[in-house]
């Protein structure tokens, strides 16, 4: 009776469980929503502040160069603060995970 109920349980253990990291994550758009658009904001107001400031050349190549060289940096910029906000995301995620991980572990112990 007993090899039963443990079979049943591994059984249940088995069946696959709703996904709840992907309603999380699913769940929460509105701070994706909110760095994609202050990102999008700060590179049209960067690119415009470039090209504004590059009417301060009188040299058309100099004024090229400014642009070129300002607008890469401007591109390295957001592209490390959209990183560092995937990152923070995953880090909770990882959280999430440890978590569980942790709890699967109390109950391997009482398992056994």
């Amino acid at each position: 009776m007993e090899q039963t109920q443990t079979r049943d349980h591994n059984a249940e253990a088995l069946q696959r469980q709703p996904d709840k990291q992907s309603s999380l994550v699913h769940g929460r758009r509105w701070p994706t929503v909110l760095v994609t658009g202050t990102l999008l904001a700060a590179a049209g107001g960067g690119f415009s502040s470039i090209r504004w400031a590059s009417g301060a050349f009188s040299d058309i190549g100099v004024a090229v160069n400014f642009v070129v060289v300002n607008t890469l940096s401007l591109l390295v910029f957001l592209a490390i603060i959209a990183q560092a906000c995937i990152y923070w995301a995953q880090r909770g995620i990882m959280e999430q995970q440890w978590i569980a991980m942790q709890d699967a572990l109390k109950q391997a112990k009482e398992q056994t």
